[in-house]
């Protein structure tokens, strides 16, 4: 990626928030699926034994769960594809497929757990 005039300082500053841009999405996914997780289990750890109407919270936990291991390890490909290109050892072929197949990956079971809670708590 280089910018229009051709300039190596400008080409830094631009990959810099271009990095800090993916990170900062990311991070944005840990945090909601993260605070999903935790209400999940709290409200099952507190309710658990006296509300029926949790019976299928589980799927909650599964969703939470995995979009939350999902982030989990975009951010690791995406860091380590980081410091590759501050070595100046270039992305590998292998990372950008894990940073975007889990990137893309976590925000859909995200909206898959919101569509879920609206069609199952929507009536309550």
């Amino acid at each position: 990626m280089r910018c229009a005039h051709g300039d190596p300082d400008d080409d830094r500053e631009l990959w810099s928030k271009l990095w800090e841009a993916r990170l900062k999405g990311l991070n944005y996914l840990l945090i909601a699926h993260a605070a999903g997780l935790v209400a999940c289990l709290t409200v099952l750890k507190d309710y658990s034994t006296t509300n029926q109407q949790l019976r299928g919270i589980g799927i909650f936990v599964w969703l939470f769960g995995l979009g939350l291991v999902g982030a989990i390890v975009a951010v690791g490909a995406l860091l380590h594809a980081w410091t590759e290109k501050l070595a100046g050892r270039g992305e590998k072929g292998w990372e950008k497929y894990v940073i975007l197949g889990f990137a893309l990956a976590s925000p859909l079971v995200l909206v898959f757990a919101i569509i879920v809670a609206i069609c199952k708590f929507g009536r309550l």
